[in-house]
């Protein structure tokens, strides 16, 4: 028995439905007209992966595939972006399954051409966020002892609402380091994140020997980290050294590795550490690390906004 069989036994019978569906033939005319009505939160373009599929459209190795153009039911492209680029790049015509009236909600559950990552589903949800304030935002939710760091814990498309509810509570600071133009280690900015977390709802728990802000502190971290020096010439003295120390530490393993040198659980663990201990400001003779996460758990905290984003 097959798909035929099926249908004439009427075992499988098609259901009248909003969704339509037809082979196309998209010209680059056609394919540059689906692209201007492209939906405005999609993804930015992978030229590289847009190149590679052109060169197959020259090359006549591209085939009809079941991966439909969908358009939703507000007439705009929900995915296919890179395809019809790079049908408009190669100049020829291909045959594609186009699926339109679709809702609107199935454009942040499509993987088809290149997968979407976590940030660009979420974005397409309605919360605008970039790759780095994903990472960021990942890891400071990581469990301390868990093996897995963040960006691997919360790694899937069931954990996009959860990202994103922690993403909101914690928006205003998230964009107000400059996490997209921000260079280094996503642990470094990660640890600041929690050490603000700590000094907005949490300072009643510690003794500070400074009298900075939440913000400040947290930016200067960044700072001494990754530059080594203030940017905005706030002296250092022996209550900041933790962060110089921990700067210290990076800059051997870099000299001793290539690659993903402060990618780990362990640099991860050193960085939360040093961090806290940079937050008080306890002067530090060594680099060390705590058994467990000495911060409060990033999860039970408030949002830090002026404004509440989190619908939490």
């Amino acid at each position: 028995m097959n798909w035929f069989s099926l249908l004439r036994s009427q075992v499988v019978s098609p259901e009248n439905c909003p969704e339509n569906i037809a082979i196309v033939d998209i010209t680059p005319e056609l394919a540059d007209q689906l692209l201007a009505s492209n939906f405005s939160d999609n993804r930015s373009v992978s030229w590289e992966h847009v190149k590679r599929m052109a060169a197959d459209m020259k090359s006549g190795l591209w085939v009809l595939s079941n991966d439909a153009v969908c358009i939703d039911e507000n007439g705009c492209m929900i995915n296919a972006a890179h395809r019809m680029n790079a049908v408009k790049l190669s100049g020829t015509t291909q045959r594609f399954v186009v699926v339109w009236n679709m809702p609107f909600s199935t454009a942040q559950k499509l993987d088809v051409g290149r997968k979407r990552t976590m940030h660009e589903r979420i974005t397409i949800a309605g919360t605008r966020m970039t790759i780095k304030e994903c990472a960021i935002t990942r890891h400071a939710m990581n469990a301390y002892a868990k093996a897995a760091l963040g960006t691997v814990e919360y790694a899937y498309n069931r954990h996009d609402e959860l990202v994103e509810k922690y993403y909101r509570r914690h928006s205003e600071f998230l964009r107000s380091m400059n996490a997209k133009q921000m260079s280094g280690a996503a642990f470094i900015k990660s640890a600041a994140l929690k050490m603000y977390v700590e000094m907005t709802h949490y300072a009643y728990k510690h003794t500070f020997k400074h009298d900075m802000s939440a913000y400040d502190r947290s930016m200067l971290f960044i700072d001494l980290v990754e530059n080594g020096f203030s940017k905005n010439d706030i002296p250092v003295g022996p209550a900041e050294h933790s962060a110089i120390k921990l700067k210290n530490m990076k800059e051997r393993r870099k000299a001793d590795s290539k690659g993903n040198y402060w990618a780990d659980k362990d640099a991860f663990q050193y960085t939360v550490s040093m961090a806290f201990k940079f937050m008080t400001g306890e002067v530090v003779e060594n680099v060390s690390k705590y058994k467990t996460d000495p911060f409060m758990d990033f999860l039970e905290a408030p949002t830090t906004n002026s404004k509440d984003f989190s619908n939490a």
